[in-house]
């Protein structure tokens, strides 16, 4: 059946059902007869054929009856009929008419690219080699290390080679101690090489590997046992680093609330400002870039990596064979990275998938091979005006297509960056882990250095090669050479001696060329056809080839021979289709390049205002230090293709200079505070808490006192502490705003003040309607502790530290719900409850006279540079010594260049400066009112928000019971002893906080270390299954066992279990809220008190009637139950967290946009 894709743009790579069909073709011509696929992709339109499409494309004019060059697919295949001599052919097969249109039958002496799968069967062939076996046995390994095969091509026939299909291997040690497969193995090099007979599928011998220095043989030597033992672990993985990841890097957000500024369509056609290109894959090039149009007019036909080679200069044998040809030998599409959103490319990201094949002929999808993004790249122009200190300056965006190699040991990390300039950068950046043989303790060598103990890094180069196919404004293009060179004095054309002049020099055969940075050498590529109206020349592109080292083999070696193109700096051939590869077609194995650049440029064809290739080499001459181990920083290389004489201006001209909304200045902030500083600071917030629990929670532990004292009843207690907590519920919505406009230290003091002053009057109460009264005002005064607390977290600790500090905080909430009722209970037996609320009234006293002199702000409040607008300003006379100017400007940025009266230091608050009682911003009071309502409806937020609000009803319901319960008989306790039954939940919760803290946070480091460094906020759920098994589990315990009058210890164990399911819990989802939406911490903290107390308000009036309607047993194992469930709901978080979190972050950062604006 015919693949449904009659619309298929001509450059749209194979689909996989496209790939399938062309393998069925080619089976169906192979009936009964066993064919490895080595590649199947698309064969791209002949150039004659496609431009005409593209051309009507261009005109607006393409319509479902256009031509179009037929749809085709190069399929690379191996017939196995005889084992001895497999047959290598490639075909290309017309999918539209499904039939083979040509084919030809590989030569025996050149041998086709490998495939993963032959790579792999190496693997198992030398793991089941008894010869290998039997060599890495006499090496005498420690029991705790097992060899691994690190398989390689076979670099190059040696004269005594049959030409025969071989692979080889490099042979390393991995210590299993580790118990981790990521430990780094490349740290214990093996002194050998297998050589696999790849038609035989055997190892057919062993090279043994020279081990010695400089002086000593160039060949291996005897050796005694113990070969890896002066060798040491050389790690890299997070979590096997025995130093610490640094803690003090902050956060550095890729930003774009409005979403990106390209489009895709058609799954390859990209839009970018002016630009216009396709973006393809194919597994021998990775990502292609086609058909790229600047403001409607062509610059590149086609622009593609096309080959590069790796070889190495250690002269022992073997290691000459050491030379990979990364594109040619095996092609990159197994080895292109599938790149992960957040890592490799940052801000809004569009990725694009490959479609590769398997030797069986079927197609899969190989995900997020190709990511596309914008990024700034600094300043794109600038000029200030110092007679009027008026400053106009653009940033230099650009876009950028990657994609990234992952080829054995080494990383290549590929860039094609397309600026608003109009220019063109290609960027290689290579890292990776430097390929490493053994050397012997205390030895040197001069073809390499070592790195680690008995670990010697090869001197090396890579060298690449861009092949560019120009379109500057048609095909018809032509290559200049321009060189800046000396002009001697002259009396008449250079008198001064001060002139130089410049040469150009049309290339008008194929040929090779060299880089000149001594003469500022530069090619143009010139449409000699068409001119600039500006400057009169012939309009270009130019290309200044980077002055890097040439292939430094000699040039009669093998190495030499293999890499033609690598002799030269840059190429210009005449087109030819199918003509892709700078090293040729077949560089496996090979002996001499073949159909490469050097055979195109030997044909000394006419490139004269012709269709030409323009082929760039470049490389990095890697001779190894020790801080390229264990893993290399990136070396970067770039190739620039810039305008020249193309446009009639600067085409960035009409770049904004508009300000940009999120650059602040450096100023004190509380990541300079010391330790001590953040630790007071938090301490107050502390006693806050501490406060507003203890608020909520030590009227039950007397109630039988009050109820005789304020003659109410336990109905009407239950329904003041509804009211208390719907004071809390709303409290927050009406205080938190005013926290974020006005800063965290006037709502602290103004919270401490009335909770004192509620707390006197609370004391001296006489009716049930101060009853009330006093509950709802000592809840709206204590709504801002959780939201204000998590502000303050959120402004003082790191990520990793969040954790612990939440610890502290639930600590604090669980003293003033369990110790400090304790407290007040055994004081109510002596003096009374009044005295509770007193003692209570003088301690906020203290705490607020603390908040006046003590407590900073930590609210950061930066002075922003403001959004860009144009300032209207009075006529101003400017005489600039030349001419008047009567201008009226509309100024764009404004700076002050008086550059003497700059403070370069960090501006540190004075202690009159922190101490501040607001610190305003202008934020618009109205809109952070509103903005809460909309960040409620986040997922983490709802999660968490349900979590605490399950945590709290629990904890209410708790402490109404233990009054009510305990002071009855079987247990028939006095308030001192209703008070004591605290003390066990209030030691299971400092537990539960250390759990969810400390503990937290170091699982939370291996977590990220585990996942390469990356942290995401989902990792600090994997532990939160204890809590949620321990908090259902002990609400049950208490319930059951004090319902059936159980000896008192009992109800007291399931109260610990609850505390500590209760603060770690709390602990957990409240620092995975901070971190999951830091820039929206205080919204997102009012929602949750919101819910919490909105839901946990019904419980004290429903109590009574909960317990009398189901009994106390079934009421806790139902509570327990629901707890469960609620609990339960991480998994699903821990599965979809981060995939929802993703898919709603457009949504989330244009309310950061709003938050920002506000």
């Amino acid at each position: 059946m015919s693949p449904k894709l009659p619309y298929a743009h001509p450059l749209s790579p194979l689909s996989i059902e496209e790939t399938a069909a062309a393998a069925d073709v080619i089976r169906a011509l192979h009936p009964d007869t066993i064919l490895h696929f080595r590649v199947i992709y698309l064969r791209e339109p002949d150039k004659a054929d496609l431009v005409k499409f593209l051309d009507v494309e261009h005109a607006g004019r393409l319509t479902p009856e256009t031509p179009r060059p037929p749809r085709l697919a190069s399929v690379h295949y191996v017939v196995v009929a005889n084992q001895d001599k497999p047959q290598s052919i490639e075909s290309i097969v017309n999918l539209e008419k499904l039939e083979r249109v040509w084919e030809k039958t590989v030569k025996t002496d050149v041998h086709p690219s490998f495939t993963l799968h032959e790579l792999q069967e190496t693997v198992k062939i030398c793991n089941a080699s008894e010869i290998l076996q039997s060599k890495i046995a006499a090496l005498s390994l420690p029991e705790e290390f097992e060899a691994v095969i690190e398989p390689w091509p076979y670099g190059g026939l040696d004269i005594y080679d049959e030409n025969r299909r071989y692979f080889q291997a490099l042979v390393f040690a991995i210590d299993k101690r580790k118990n981790n497969p990521d430990a780094n193995f490349y740290s214990y090099p093996l002194p050998i090489i297998p050589v696999v007979d790849w038609i035989k599928q055997e190892v057919v011998r062993v090279d043994e590997l020279a081990t010695g220095g400089v002086d000593d043989p160039y060949v291996a030597q005897p050796r005694g046992k113990g070969i890896i033992d002066h060798c040491q672990p050389s790690e890299y993985v997070p979590e096997l680093l025995e130093t610490n990841m640094r803690d003090d890097l902050k956060e550095l957000n890729v930003l774009q609330p409005n979403g990106p500024s390209f489009s895709v369509k058609d799954e390859s056609l990209v839009e970018w400002q002016k630009w216009r290109m396709r973006v393809s894959f194919n597994p021998r090039e990775g990502a292609v870039i086609h058909d790229v149009l600047y403001g409607g007019r062509s610059v590149l036909y086609r622009l593609s990596i096309s080959d590069m080679t790796v070889p190495y200069a250690d002269p022992r044998n073997p290691f000459h064979r050491k030379q990979a040809f990364d594109f040619g030998d095996g092609g990159i599409g197994h080895c292109a990275n599938n790149l992960e959103l957040g890592c490799d490319c940052l801000g809004v990201i569009k990725y694009f998938d490959g479609v590769l094949n398997r030797p069986d002929g079927t197609a899969h999808s190989s995900p997020n091979v190709i990511c596309l993004h914008e990024q700034d790249n600094g300043i794109g122009w600038k000029h200030t005006n110092w007679r009027t200190n008026r400053a106009v300056v653009t940033r230099r965006r650009e876009l950028v297509i990657q994609f990234i190699l992952t080829v054995a040991n080494y990383e290549y990390v590929f860039n094609y960056k397309f600026d608003q300039a109009g220019g063109i950068t290609v960027e290689t950046r290579a890292t990776g882990i430097l390929s490493a043989v053994n050397i012997d303790a205390g030895k040197t060598a001069p073809w390499g250095n070592i790195v680690s103990p008995g670990v010697l890094a090869q001197n090396h180069q890579h060298i690449f090669c861009v092949r560019i196919d120009p379109a500057i404004d048609g095909h018809e293009n032509t290559l200049v050479q321009q060189e800046s060179l000396p002009l001697q004095i002259d009396t008449r054309t250079n008198p001064n001696g001060n002139a130089y002049k410049v040469e150009e020099r049309p290339i008008t055969t194929s040929v090779g060329l060299d880089a000149a940075p001594h003469n500022a050498r530069l090619f143009k590529i010139q449409n000699l056809s068409k001119r600039n109206p500006v400057s009169g020349k012939p309009v270009g592109y130019k290309i200044v080839p980077p002055p890097t080292q040439l292939l430094l083999a000699d040039p009669r070696s093998r190495q030499a021979q293999r890499a033609l193109f690598a002799h030269h700096h840059l190429w210009v051939t005449k087109y030819k289709d199918d003509e892709l590869y700078a090293g040729g077609r077949y560089t496996l194995q090979s002996t001499i390049e073949q159909e490469g650049v050097s055979d195109a440029a030997a044909r000394c064809d006419d490139v004269l205002q012709n269709d030409i290739v323009i082929w760039s080499v470049f490389g990095l001459t890697h001779n190894p230090r020790v801080e390229d181990w264990p893993v290399m920083p990136v070396e970067t290389i770039q190739l620039h293709i810039n305008p020249v004489d193309f446009f009639t201006s600067n085409p960035a001209l009409d770049v904004p200079s508009n300000r940009n909304l999120t650059s602040k200045y450096a100023g004190e902030t509380t990541s300079n505070w010391s330790r001590w500083r953040k630790y007071l600071n938090y301490g107050l917030a502390m006693g806050v808490t501490v406060a507003a629990f203890t608020n909520l929670s030590i009227q039950t532990v007397f109630w039988q006192q009050m109820t005789v004292d304020l003659d109410v009843s336990i109905a009407q207690l239950s329904n003041a502490q509804s009211a208390q907590l719907a004071g809390l519920a709303t409290g927050c919505i009406f205080f938190i705003p005013f926290t974020i406009k006005y800063g965290r230290r006037l709502t602290y003091l103004v919270s401490t003040a009335i909770l004192a002053a509620a707390a006197w009057w609370t004391s001296s109460m006489h009716s049930y309607a101060e009853l009330i009264v006093t509950a709802v005002i000592t809840g709206l005064a204590g709504a801002i502790n959780e939201t204000a607390v998590q502000m303050t977290i959120a402004d003082l600790f790191f990520v990793h530290q969040r954790g612990s500090a939440n610890g502290l905080y639930f600590i604090a909430v669980m003293a003033g719900s369990f110790l400090t009722p304790l407290a007040a209970g055994v004081q109510a037996v002596s003096q009374g409850w009044r005295w509770s609320y007193y003692a209570l009234s003088i301690a906020l006293t203290i705490l607020f006279i603390m908040f006046i002199f003590l407590y900073e702000e930590t609210k950061y409040v930066p002075i922003t540079v403001g959004q860009s607008q144009e300032i209207e300003t009075e006529p101003t006379d400017i005489d600039n010594g030349l001419t008047k100017i009567k201008s009226t400007e509309k100024n764009g940025l404004e700076l002050d260049y008086t550059q003497s009266n700059v403070d370069r230091t960090i501006h540190m608050n004075t202690y009159r400066e922190r101490m501040r009682l607001v610190t305003p911003t202008s934020e618009s009071l109205l809109r952070v009112f509103i903005l809460p309502l909309h960040v409620i409806t986040l997922p983490h937020v709802l999660f968490t928000a349900l979590q605490f609000a399950s945590g709290v009803c629990w904890l209410v319901l708790f402490m109404s019971v233990v009054s009510v319960v305990f002071s009855a008989p079987p247990y028939n306790f006095d308030t001192a002893a209703v008070g004591y039954m605290t003390l066990g939940p209030f030691v299971g919760n400092i537990f539960g906080s250390l759990y969810g803290g400390p503990f937290a946070d170091w699982a939370v480091l291996r977590l990220a270390k585990r996942n390469g460094g990356l942290f995401e906020p989902e990792m600090r759920l994997y532990p939160l299954f204890l809590p949620v098994i321990t908090m259902a589990g002990g609400i049950v315990m208490f319930g059951v066992t004090a319902d059936r009058g159980m000896h008192w210890i009992y109800p007291s164990i399931g109260g610990a279990f609850f505390a500590f399911g209760l603060g770690a819990n709390g602990d957990i989802t409240f620092t995975l809220l901070i971190d999951t939406y830091r820039e929206l911490t205080a919204e997102a903290f009012v929602g949750v008190a919101f819910i919490r107390n909105a839901v946990s308000v019904g419980v004290p009036s429903a109590l009574v009637p909960w317990m009398s309607s189901m009994g106390l047993s079934n009421m806790y194992i139902l509570s327990g139950a629901i707890a469960l469930v609620i609990g339960l709901l991480y998994v699903p978080m821990i599965i979809w967290g981060k995939r929802i979190r993703t898919a709603l972050a457009p949504r989330y950062w244009r309310l950061v946009e709003k938050r920002m604006k506000i």
